[in-house]
């Protein structure tokens, strides 16, 4: 999700723990839970794109 993001024009702003914030060109912040070995559940997704502004097509194609 972080390179997505990336790809998106986003910069890692800064992280915490296991949170990493990033932010897009426009200044949309959002929070990425970082928990390595770990898949994001769907939710979490769709929250994560949400608060970036992302569609979700985007993502899958």
């Amino acid at each position: 999700m972080i390179l997505f993001l990336m790809s998106r024009g986003f910069r890692r702003l800064r992280q915490k723990g296991s949170h990493v914030v990033m932010e897009s060109e426009e200044g949309r912040v959002t929070v990425v839970p970082l928990h390595r070995g770990k898949m994001l559940g769907t939710g979490i997704m769709k929250a994560i794109l949400k608060s970036a502004g992302i569609e979700e097509d985007d993502l899958r194609g």
